[in-house]
């Protein structure tokens, strides 16, 4: 029996009780709560690629990053040929700002989970726009906030070389497996 239950009053659903994510109700219930609640965690899932794959595929088009439909998440150099890029993520980040269109979702699989720290956090924009003082809305409503690579990177690096600059400012840095709006 799926069992499902709101994470917060704004933000994300745990599903519990899923033995087979390729099941069209299940599927059907994951693309309505990403819709109204932007986060889904399902816990014990334990899947391989092809099944991050296939249930990923479900909610909608895979893009590759960088060649790869699947993108290891890693500091470790030895597990991830990205390590050092994705330190710039550890503050915060957006997955497909260099889209046109931000990507719809982001599946993530925890194969290998930190004994200390770790932590992914997530955050509802509509929920804390809709949750400021109607003056702070109407202050901030014609501004426009862009998000970008090089920016995430300054902080871990705020002295680039050139090359690395150059790699930042790239149009082809993005984020992990991620499916299209």
């Amino acid at each position: 029996m799926i069992d499902s239950k709101a994470v917060s009053p704004s933000l994300g659903v745990e599903f519990t009780g899923v033995t087979d994510p390729l099941d069209d109700t299940f599927v059907h219930r994951c693309v309505e709560a990403l819709k109204w609640r932007g986060v889904l965690v399902v816990r014990g899932l334990h899947l391989d690629d092809g099944q991050q794959l296939a249930f990923s595929r479900r909610l909608g088009e895979v893009v590759a990053l960088r060649g790869q439909e699947i993108f290891p998440i890693s500091i470790n150099p030895a597990k991830s040929a990205s390590a050092k890029y994705l330190k710039g993520a550890f503050f915060w980040h957006l997955d497909g700002t260099s889209d046109d269109v931000p990507v719809k979702a982001t599946t993530l699989t925890a194969r290998h989970v930190a004994t200390v720290g770790g932590g992914t956090d997530f955050a509802s924009t509509y929920a804390a726009y809709e949750n400021l003082p109607v003056k702070d809305r109407e202050r901030y409503e014609s501004l426009r906030v862009v998000h970008t690579f090089e920016a995430a990177q300054r902080l871990v690096t705020p002295d680039p070389t050139p090359e690395e600059l150059a790699g930042w400012r790239s149009p082809t840095m993005a984020t992990l497996c991620r499916l299209r709006t």
